[in-house]
């Protein structure tokens, strides 16, 4: 787009939406993924092998872990060993090149 006034000319340029999409994530429990987001583990001490997979935003991407009981980690895969009986929320937080973050989360039931 151009503008004309006398002794002016000025060029505007638009400029395109960003074409990077949002950063999308995907968890993987090491098993079976049994429809909704309940997944009963088996029997404590219960070991499990967690990923995570980020799609489109901007590389790299940097994984953090919540296994919800007061641990952490950290990596796109990750094994974790839950030691007592419980309900545990396993929370995965992706942070993309520009700073984009995104979470995912599931629920998990150690038996005793």
């Amino acid at each position: 787009m151009s503008l004309r006034a006398p002794g002016l000319l000025v060029v505007a340029t638009p400029v395109p939406p960003s074409t990077v999409p949002p950063l999308n994530v995907q968890m993987t429990f090491g098993f079976p993924d049994p429809a909704g987001f309940v997944h009963a583990v088996g029997k404590a001490p219960a070991a499990l092998d967690l990923s995570a997979q980020a799609a489109d935003g901007v590389a790299p991407y940097v994984f953090e872990w919540d296994f919800g009981d007061g641990t952490k980690g950290s990596g796109a895969a990750v094994s974790h060993t839950y030691r007592a009986t419980g309900t545990y929320r396993v929370t995965v937080a992706v942070t993309d090149a520009r700073g984009t973050r995104t979470s995912l989360d599931g629920s998990l039931v150690v038996v005793a």
